[in-house]
């Protein structure tokens, strides 16, 4: 009996050994120094847990440490689903607010009458039909906001886009009269534009962000003809048509922009937005012959442009720097379309016996635009 009894003792003293090694090391298993604080007095005390007790213990410990775990990837303000959609999602309180965006734009011009149809010239004794092909142009958007609220933002951005068109037309190359029309298209657009968002989840991997604002827009257009007229004979006859189509406008802007994951922290991405606008037009024509102004006109009226803007991306999103920061990087097709925007006046026939008239065409611009976004 006594053999046994010493026995038992060096086995409680063995166990009460390990039980103070796991409590000074306090990560055996994924424990934590408060949950595996078992000391030697405690053991010795007869409060050891048995072996399948402390497997059960360190194992509701994990998984407690899990939760954690994924809670924390969750966003960073409480809500009943995780985000996601990070476009959904707001940044850490600690996080100034801000956001900056910049974009690329490289566009088509296409006017109608200019760029998609005909625009009729006169050069005494006859009516010349000319033809400017598309080209394509450059220009940048930057935006500049803030968040206001529980992700409601307003953020301003300025569009920039300049595009300039060149083409010459010969016309009775073999003829007795030769006639040589070099044309001449330059666009400057300048919108402006001051908008308020908020983004919310419609579903589990697709976020809305519906859009009110206002727009301003300014629209400077110029196109030149510089014609000269060879007869066998040896007379000629040279000079100039200049128009330009100028308008100012205010106007309010309404759309949806729609984001949706496809894994990877890849999405798609679309835009829809349409504006009224009402603008203040300059109109002026003006033509020489030989050095001699034949017509020189200048009018003003007022009018609604409508303009449609439809877009189409992928994009690449994340969140860095424990959810301080986040960047956006996103590259599609964008398209615009200003109804009736082409106002240039244009003669029905010969100059100093006909008539002008305003042109009443679309101008569009379609192309390429990428960019970034980085919230802080």
């Amino acid at each position: 009996m006594q053999l046994k009894g010493v026995s038992m003792q060096k086995k409680w003293f063995f166990l009460s050994l390990v039980g103070a090694t796991i409590a000074s090391s306090g990560t055996l298993f994924g424990a934590t120094n408060s949950e595996a604080d078992l000391s030697l007095s405690n053991l010795l005390a007869g409060s050891m847990l048995s072996s399948s007790q402390y497997r059960l213990k360190t194992q509701t410990l994990a998984e407690t440490e899990t939760v954690d775990m994924d809670e924390k990837k969750q966003c960073p303000v409480e809500v009943e689903d995780p985000c996601f959609n990070p476009c959904c999602c707001f940044l850490n309180p600690d996080s100034v607010g801000m956001l900056i965006s910049a974009e690329g734009l490289f566009w088509s011009t296409h006017e109608e009458d200019v760029t998609t149809g005909h625009y009729t010239i006169a050069i005494a004794p006859n009516n010349y039909t000319v033809d400017i092909d598309p080209s394509w142009g450059g220009g940048f958007r930057i935006g500049l906001g803030g968040r206001i609220g529980e992700g409601w933002d307003i953020i301003g951005i300025w569009t920039y886009f300049h595009d300039s068109m060149r083409d010459t037309h010969r016309s009775n190359p073999n003829a007795t009269t030769q006639t040589v029309v070099k044309t001449r298209l330059r666009i400057n657009l300048n919108v402006a534009d001051l908008e308020f968002g908020r983004s919310f989840k419609a579903a589990k991997n697709l976020c809305y962000r519906p859009i009110l604002g206002l727009r301003a827009v300014i629209f400077d257009q110029s196109l030149r003809f510089d014609f000269s007229q060879i007869i066998s004979m040896g007379t000629s006859t040279f000079g100039d048509h200049r128009a330009t189509c100028d308008f100012w406008g205010l106007g309010i802007r309404a759309g949806l922009f729609a984001n949706a994951v496809i894994g990877y922290k890849f999405g798609i991405y679309g835009l829809g937005t349409f504006s009224p606008v009402y603008s203040d037009y300059d109109i002026e024509f003006s033509s020489r012959t030989n050095n001699t102004t034949t017509t020189d006109t200048d009018t003003g009226f007022h009018k609604w442009v409508w303009n449609a803007q439809l877009g189409l991306g992928v994009d690449w999103s994340t969140y860095v720097s424990n959810d301080r920061f986040f960047i956006r990087i996103f590259a599609g097709w964008e398209y615009n379309k200003w109804f009736g925007a082409n106002k240039f006046s244009n003669s029905i026939q010969v100059l100093h016996t006909g008539t002008l008239r305003n042109r009443a065409g679309d101008l569009s611009f379609n192309g390429l635009t990428f960019g970034g976004r980085f919230d802080f």
